[in-house]
C-alpha cells in the first residue's frame, strides 16, 4: 500500500490538491485532505507515505510510443540512422 498526500492531481483535469491510497497498481481511493479514509491499524502501519509536497500527479500517464516514420507533416526533418530507421527526436523536443 501506499499513502500519497499533497499531489496536484491532474485526472482528466484538474483537480487541486488530492491524497490518494495507492494498492495493487491501481488507485483505491482519491480525496481531500477533509476526506481522509479511515484505515485498519495492521493496513495503517503497512502503508508507506509519500508527500508530494504540491508536485503535480498524473494517473495512469504511461507514454510508451514512438512515431516510426514522421509522417508526412514531419517528413522534411526526419533522418535515417545507420540502420535505417527513421528519427525525429521525442515530442518534447517540438
Amino acid at each position: 500500500m501506499l499513502f500519497i498526500r499533497n499531489a496536484d492531481v491532474y485526472a482528466p483535469r484538474a483537480s487541486g490538491l488530492r491524497n490518494l491510497l495507492i494498492g495493487g497498481g491501481r488507485i483505491l481511493w482519491i480525496g481531500s485532505h477533509d476526506e481522509l479514509p479511515e484505515l485498519p491499524g495492521a493496513l495503517r502501519a503497512a502503508a508507506e507515505t509519500l508527500d508530494l509536497d504540491g508536485a503535480r500527479l498524473i494517473p495512469g500517464l504511461i507514454d510508451a510510443h514512438v512515431h516510426v516514420t514522421g509522417g508526412p507533416a514531419g517528413a522534411a526533418d526526419t533522418v535515417h540512422d545507420e540502420r535505417g530507421y527513421h528519427c525525429r527526436g521525442t515530442a518534447g523536443d517540438r
